[in-house]
């Protein structure tokens, strides 16, 4: 089953991954449908995680004592918000007042999924349905904003209401215009050729409420490069992906939509650079569908994937391989590379093995098995590569085999070491170069661990690996295995005559291209012990999308070089290490 969130909401909240909350709006959460909704009630709550997802309360116990905790999770039949209004309301005591009325489309129809919207100091508060085009909501005393809508209508005129105790006000909506469509076909600006897109909503109106649409679309699966969208009737400034910031520039579409017509648009797309004809090819190494947390359909992902100019697909739901095929069946419909993975998530570090089986099965317990049991059934699975994830979070294999907490220990036996983009990823490259020091082959691997592709971006961490001959999903493995890899948040790389991975000497030089679609801040050649030890500045006011380079290795190099590639925008990319012979 899946869903969507409404997350703790206020002032310094939104957009925050950790945030203390002593300006919430609300002590709840909530999770949502057109059918169903809980509501998780939790007044002792005083920080956020997880961009509003999940409420913390900071406390100290002392050793023998105990803290008792008490919240509520409530169960509402449909995707309506009044219920959780007034409970909320009764719990705290406060005293409510009632708003009520009617909405209507401009032509007199009821139109699907209408709701009253309300914010409350400029955020989202709740909402109430319109059922038959009559709703009615009590709310606690205060100052509200309130709006009605309905999928692809236009909102209605905002209006400012003060609710008081035991107070009626009736507000109709009753003029709601009606949706537009929106025909894109994306292409290659040069060779006309289809290209797969996102697009998001930069400007205009976006539906505050998920199951009334998306802010977020991306082209069909096929025909690939076209999409059509159903939006409200306005002015849109519309943010088009097709690689962006990797293979091309991020392109805008702006575009007036006129209620109950249709409007057609084409889209080219100048790509900036062509990995494929190299021999390097990308994916997204940490992805998940709609399997427990969660919430992307199977389509969605692949959608996603080819969206951001990713070269296979990629998924690696929590300890479940429930969506391989459909992911296969998806796939093969545009003869894309599949790559069938699993998180095997035991508290103590998370990994991602791939390519496994397709639909194999976990046959062991990531939550009493030790390490080496588990790298073990991976391998049944069919595994040529065993990634630890983001090791150092919570849930990361250095953070718990520092607390002694890794069952069975420690272990060599994973092949690669993941910079995730939903953490800091400092420590892990750290520990990456304190390994390189010591001759250990550890390399890299790179994923977004996105959970909801609609409101987090696909591939925008990716692992490039050099693939010679057929591109397969344990070709890819191997390549990445053997360190002919790097990861990338941008910049794309080109090595002429030195392989990552591969060994060269002290005083050769290193001839590289170097690519990035929203221009070159700097180039770092590192060494032992993670010392820079020469970098290329570009002057900001130039920032080229090229560089062709020669970097002499300094004769006194010893162990191991890479290079890190920043753009001007930050991104950056990070080889696997070339091995400096003695």
């Amino acid at each position: 089953m899946a869903g969507y969130g409404l997350s703790v909401r206020g002032t310094c909240l939104e957009g925050n991954e950790e945030a203390m909350a002593d300006n919430a709006l609300a002590d709840r959460m909530v999770a949502y449908d057109r059918d169903w909704a809980f509501a998780l009630h939790a007044p002792d709550f005083d920080r956020i995680k997880y961009n509003g997802r999940d409420m913390y309360l900071g406390h100290t116990l002392k050793a023998g004592e105990s803290r008792t905790f008490e919240s509520q999770l409530q169960v509402v039949p449909n995707g309506d918000m009044a219920p959780i209004v007034k409970s909320e309301a009764e719990r705290h005591g406060e005293a409510t007042g009632t708003i009520q009325g009617q909405l209507l489309a401009d032509n007199g129809n009821v139109p699907a999924d209408a709701i009253v919207m309300i914010e409350k100091e400029g955020h989202p508060y709740a909402w109430t349905l319109a059922k038959d085009g009559q709703y009615s909501m009590a709310l606690p005393e205060g100052k509200y904003q309130v709006y009605g809508t309905a999928t692809g209508h236009a909102n209605s005129q905002l209006q400012s209401i003060t609710v008081s105790a035991d107070s009626e006000q009736t507000l109709d909506f009753t003029s709601l215009k009606s949706p537009v469509t929106l025909a894109l076909n994306v292409e290659e600006a040069v060779s006309g050729v289809a290209k797969d897109a996102r697009v998001t909503i930069i400007e205009g109106q976006a539906p505050p409420v998920e199951f009334l649409g998306k802010r977020t679309f991306f082209t069909d699966l096929l025909p690939a490069g076209h999409a059509e969208l159903k939006l409200a009737p306005g002015e849109y400034k519309l943010g088009i992906n097709a690689g962006a910031g990797f293979t091309a520039e991020s392109q805008t579409l702006d575009v007036t939509l006129e209620s109950g017509k249709t409007n057609k648009q084409q889209v080219k797309i100048p790509q900036v650079t062509f990995p494929n004809r190299n021999h390097w090819y990308g994916a997204d190494l940490h992805h998940h569908g709609n399997v427990l947390e969660g919430v992307t359909p199977p389509e969605i992902v692949v959608r996603a994937q080819l969206a951001t100019d990713l070269d296979l697909t990629f998924i690696s739901d929590h300890d479940s391989t429930i969506n391989h095929k459909v992911f296969a069946d998806l796939s093969a419909k545009r003869g894309v590379p599949f790559i069938p993975s699993i998180e095997i998530s035991p508290s103590w570090g998370h990994m991602n093995p791939f390519p496994i089986d397709n639909g194999a099965a976990l046959t062991v317990d990531p939550g009493t098995d030790d390490v080496h049991t588990l790298i073990d059934a991976a391998h049944e699975m069919g595994a040529e590569v065993v990634p630890m994830n983001h090791p150092y979070n919570d849930y990361g294999y250095f953070t718990n085999l520092a607390k002694d907490a890794v069952p069975g220990g420690e272990t060599d036996r994973f092949d690669l070491m993941e910079l995730n983009a939903r953490v800091d990823n400092e420590p892990t490259l750290k520990k990456a170069h304190d390994m390189w020091d010591s001759g250990e082959a550890m390399y890299l691997t790179a994923g977004t661990d996105t959970h909801d592709a609609w409101n987090q971006l696909t591939g925008r961490i990716r692992m490039m690996a050099n693939v010679d001959g057929e591109l397969t999903p344990l070709a890819f493995a191997k390549a990445l295995k053997a360190g002919h890899g790097y990861a990338t948040q941008g910049p794309i790389l080109y090595p002429q005559n030195i392989m990552f991975g591969e060994s060269a000497k002290a005083g050769d030089k290193w001839d590289i291209n170097v690519v990035a679609a929203d221009g070159l801040k700097e180039v770092r050649l590192i060494g032992q012990g993670g010392e820079v030890l020469n970098s290329i500045t570009i002057n900001p006011e130039e920032s080229p999308q090229r560089l062709e380079l020669s970097l002499p290795i300094p004769a006194d190099a010893e162990g191991w070089i890479n290079l890190e590639v920043e753009d001007k925008d930050g991104s950056t990319a990070w080889t696997n290490p070339v091995w400096i012979q003695s």
